[in-house]
């Protein structure tokens, strides 16, 4: 009999081996599971327009790994850490594989608000071929003037789907739009606004005047009174 039993237990041991699982000190068991590895490079991070909070620190926004593919996570305000600085999370290059290194807060000399995004990793191409030489040119190229127009010449591109997380007590999200910028459209993420006590916010909207398009600026107004639209001048 004391035969049989060891036999049993030899048996149970392979079958936890075979599973995949690791046997600690002879009491417990733990699963073993695989790393994912990320071999794709992350795209260069998107341009965040932001103006100082006072005691307030943003975060800057950074791609996230789904699973599948990149995805942009936009930045958002922190509070304040007395005697605390932030450090920005980072892609690392490790080998063939991409990891992410989450920012943190820690012991410094004062809060500091990070005004740009952290510095992405540098390659260095492979020159190829030397260039062929240039061959003399009798005459100089014409001069192409390009005008740039004050005003958008069609209506925007639709707007982009912007994932912000859950709501925030106290604030409000501000979405992102298209703006008009040197003659092409330009992305400006949105952003969180402190609530205003008896005012609501009334998202601004281009609208085609006379012909042209323009932007009518958002704008807090009196829960009890009708919005005023603010209208920007893109020439200036």
């Amino acid at each position: 009999m004391h035969r049989i039993g060891q036999l049993v237990l030899a048996s149970a041991l392979a079958l936890i081996v075979a599973s995949g699982c690791t046997v600690s000190g002879g009491v417990g068991v733990t699963a073993t599971t695989p790393a994912v590895v990320i071999t794709t490079d992350p795209p260069p991070p998107r341009e965040e327009v932001i103006e100082a909070r006072p005691g307030f620190v943003f975060v800057r926004g950074h791609w996230q790994w789904n699973g599948n593919q990149y995805v942009w996570m936009a930045g958002h305000w922190e509070r304040e850490r007395a005697g605390y600085v932030w450090t920005p999370g980072r892609w690392e290059r490790r080998g063939n594989s991409w990891f992410w290194v989450e920012g943190s807060w820690t012991a410094g000399a004062a809060p500091v608000v990070v005004t740009a995004p952290p510095p992405q990793p540098t390659y260095v191409a492979d020159p190829g071929p030397p260039p062929p030489v240039a061959q003399p040119v009798s005459a100089p190229p014409p001069v192409v003037s390009v005008t740039v127009s004050a005003y958008p010449t069609g209506a925007p591109p639709a707007l982009r789907v912007e994932s912000y997380g859950a709501p925030r007590a106290g604030f409000v999200w501000i979405s992102g739009r298209w703006d008009w910028r040197n003659g092409n459209w330009a992305w400006v993420d949105g952003h969180w606004e402190r609530e205003r006590a008896n005012m609501v916010w009334v998202a601004g909207s281009w609208q085609n005047q006379g012909g042209r398009w323009v932007w009518v600026e958002g704008r807090w107004d009196n829960r009890a009174a009708p919005p005023g639209p603010a209208v920007r001048d893109h020439r200036h």
